[in-house]
């Protein structure tokens, strides 16, 4: 590339340099998002299980877990937890009507009260309390997965 050619390239870049650098950064950051993701499959795909999070099970997150899963049962969004290496929560009409963010933020609060390590993941099952039905799943890796 000749001198004039690149006076000529740091002349554009200087009235587009912030907008270049976001650019930039979105591309890389999407590359990187595809390599943690494709980490993933490579792990799944070896039969491996991905990574867990850690869970706090201190004395004082056990006991805010506990205090928020009373009170979901107290508005009635959740009619019981069958606990077991897999909890199975009933869920009510309550539950169905909140936003996914609301109902993943509280199914996580109860897998993090019931894991017990018995499982490779802290795996949460979700029934309609009316139906029977399975309508969920939660994993923490994967987060929540309604029907």
């Amino acid at each position: 590339m000749s001198s004039n050619t690149n006076q000529k390239v740091a002349a554009s870049c200087g009235t587009i340099g912030c907008l270049g650098i976001i650019i930039v950064g979105i591309f890389v950051g999407s590359i990187y998002g595809l390599s943690s993701c494709h980490d993933a499959v490579e792990s799944i795909a070896k039969n491996a299980p991905p990574p867990q999070p850690t869970i706090d099970k201190s004395e004082a997150a056990q006991a805010a877990r506990l205090k928020i899963i009373r009170g979901l049962q107290q508005e009635g969004v959740i009619r019981e937890i069958t606990p077991g290496s897999i909890p199975r929560v009933w869920v009510t009409p309550l539950f169905h009507q909140l936003d996914f963010k609301t109902k993943q933020n509280f199914i996580s609060v109860i897998a993090g009260y019931y894991y017990d390590g018995s499982e490779p993941a802290a795996l949460v099952y979700l029934y309609d309390v009316y139906s029977g039905k399975k309508v969920g799943t939660y994993e923490p890796t994967f987060g929540l997965e309604m029907k």
